[in-house]
C-alpha cells in the first residue's frame, strides 16, 4: 500500500492528465474527490463510500441541477480510469448509478427509495446485528468499525466469497460481518471492533446518559459502579419460569381458545378473567372477607401487567377483542425470549420515567437492600442535576413527582418478580432485587448503555 504522499501524488497526476483533455471534467472530479477523501489519499476510499456519494450525497446534499450530477459522476469515472481503478470507474459509469440519479430527478422520496434499494442490493452496506445496531451518530471507534466492515464486505464481494443476490447471501453477509467485528485485533491487544464499540458506548453512557442536559457527577457516581458488569452479555438466570409466571398466565388467559378475549365496552379485561386472576394469584386479592373483584381497576397488579404486555407488543386490540401478537405466541413457549424482551423494554425510553428507572436499577444493583425514602431523596438530586425540571416553570422536579414514579417502578418490579419490598410504611420500606431481578437489571442497563447513539 502506498503512503499518504504517494496517494496524493496519484490523485494529482490523474487529475492533471484529465485536465489536459477535459478541464471541466477535471474540475468536477476534483470537487468530488475533495468531498470523498479530503486531504487523504485514494487508499482511504472504498466502494461503499463511493456508492454513498453517487447515490445519496451528491443528489441530496449537493445543491446542483440533475444534469450537473451526471457530469460529476462522469468526471469521476474518467478520473478513476486514468488512476487505474476500474472497479471505482464502473460504479460511477454503471446503469445503477444512472437509474438512481434519474430517480432523484423525479422526486426526493423516489430518489431515496432507489438509493436504499441499490445500496442493499450491492451487499456492501454493513447490516445491523442483534448485538450491534449501528448508530445514526457514530463516535470514533464505531466509525472505524463501520468503515472497516464496509471494506471487508468489498473484499468478500471482489473475491467471490459473498455474491449479492445469490440464495442465502444475506445470511452469508451477516456471518462475514459478525466474524469481522468479533475478530481480535493485534493493534488493540486482542480487542475486537465489537468490544471497542460497546466499550465506547458504555463510557459515553456513564458520562452523559441519554439526556441532552448537563453532565452530572452525582449521576456518574450512581451508574459508574455497575459499568464493568455491563461489558459482557447477561446470561438468562435461573427461576425464569417462576418469576414470569404471571405474565405467561395472563397471555394464556387472553388467548383462551386461540381467538382472544372480548374486552368490556371501556376496553378493560372482562370480569371472569379478572376473577380468575385473583384465584391464580391470591396475593393480588387478600382473603379479608371482601367479595371477588368486579373489574380490572380493582386489581392494580393485573392492570399493570395488562399495560406492560401492550408495551411489549405481546398483545393488541382487534376491534373489541384483545389478541396475542406473533411475539405473544412465541412468549408462551420461549420463556428466555420473553425475559430478554422484558429486559430490553426496561432499558428503552428517553423520558423522565426511563431516566429514573435506570437510576433505580443501578442503585438496586449496588446495594443489596435499598431504603426507598433515601433513594427518593438521592433521585431528586440527580434528576435535577441532569437537567430535569418542572415543565415550563424551570423549577426543580417536585418531590411528589419523583415519589409517584418510584412507586410505579416498585409496583412493576414487584409484579414481574424482579424485586421484593420489605415494610408497609413508605418512609421505612426497603427494596431488594431477586436473583432474576438482578440479571434483568443488568441486561436492561446493558441494553440501554450500549444502544445506538442518537444525534
Amino acid at each position: 500500500m502506498s503512503d499518504g504522499g504517494d496517494g496524493r501524488l496519484a490523485i494529482t497526476t490523474a487529475l492533471a492528465r484529465l485536465e489536459a483533455v477535459d478541464p471541466g471534467a477535471a474540475l468536477d472530479a476534483r470537487a468530488a474527490l475533495d468531498w470523498l477523501v479530503g486531504e487523504g489519499s485514494l487508499e482511504s476510499l472504498c466502494r461503499f463510500g463511493l456508492q454513498q456519494f453517487c447515490w445519496y450525497e451528491l443528489p441530496f446534499k449537493w445543491i446542483v441541477a440533475p444534469a450537473a450530477r451526471v457530469e460529476v459522476v462522469s468526471g469521476l469515472a474518467r478520473f478513476f480510469d486514468l488512476a487505474g481503478l476500474p472497479r471505482y470507474r464502473d460504479v460511477c459509469a454503471s446503469p445503477t448509478t444512472a437509474e438512481v440519479l434519474d430517480a432523484w430527478a423525479v422526486d426526493v422520496t423516489v430518489g431515496y427509495d432507489a438509493y436504499r434499494s441499490a445500496m442493499i442490493a450491492s451487499g456492501l452496506e454493513p447490516p445491523n446485528l442483534p448485538e450491534l445496531v449501528w448508530s445514526p451518530a457514530m463516535e470514533q471507534e464505531e466509525l472505524t468499525a463501520f468503515w472497516s466492515t464496509a471494506m471487508a464486505l468489498e473484499l468478500a464481494v471482489d473475491v467471490g466469497v459473498l455474491v449479492p443476490g445469490r440464495k442465502g447471501w444475506r445470511r452469508d453477509q451477516l456471518a462475514l460481518v459478525r466474524a469481522h467485528l468479533e475478530h481480535p485485533r493485534e493493534d488493540r491487544f486482542g480487542e475486537s471492533h465489537l468490544q471497542a464499540v460497546l466499550t465506547e458506548r458504555l463510557a459515553a453512557w456513564v458520562e452523559g446518559g441519554w439526556g441532552l442536559g448537563p453532565r452530572s457527577q452525582a449521576r456518574r457516581q450512581m451508574v459508574a459502579p455497575v459499568a464493568n458488569a455491563l461489558l459482557r452479555p447477561v446470561e438468562p438466570p435461573r427461576g425464569l419460569t417462576r418469576a414470569l409466571a404471571s405474565m405467561r398466565w395472563l397471555l394464556e388467559a387472553i388467548d383462551g381458545d386461540g381467538r382472544g378475549t372480548t374486552l368490556t365496552e371501556r376496553g378493560n379485561l372482562p370480569r371472569p378473567l379478572v376473577r380468575a386472576a385473583v384465584v391464580a394469584f391470591p396475593r393480588w386479592w387478600p382473603g379479608d372477607g371482601r367479595s371477588p373483584p368486579g373489574r380490572e381497576a380493582d386489581v392494580p397488579e393485573l392492570q399493570l401487567l395488562h399495560l406492560f404486555l401492550r408495551e411489549l407488543r405481546l398483545i393488541r386490540r382487534s376491534g373489541r377483542d384483545l389478541v396475542l401478537t406473533r411475539h405473544g405466541r412465541e412468549a408462551l413457549t420461549d420463556v428466555t425470549g420473553l425475559w430478554r424482551r422484558v429486559a430490553d423494554q426496561l432499558g428503552q425510553g428517553t423520558g423522565f420515567y426511563a431516566a429514573t428507572l435506570e437510576l433505580v436499577l443501578a442503585a438496586l444493583l449496588v446495594d443489596p437492600l435499598v431504603d426507598l425514602g433515601d433513594l427518593q431523596a438521592e433521585l431528586l438530586v440527580v434528576l435535577t442535576e441532569t437537567g430535569w425540571h418542572d415543565g415550563s416553570s424551570g423549577a426543580p422536579v417536585p418531590a411528589e413527582v419523583v415519589h409517584d414514579v418510584l412507586v410505579d417502578i416498585e409496583a412493576l418490579a414487584t409484579v414481574l418478580g424482579l424485586a421484593r419490598p420489605k415494610g408497609r410504611q413508605w418512609d421505612r420500606r426497603q427494596l431488594r432485587l431477586t436473583e432474576v431481578g438482578r440479571a434483568t437489571a443488568l441486561a436492561a442497563l446493558r441494553s440501554r448503555a450500549t444502544a445506538p447513539r442518537r444525534p
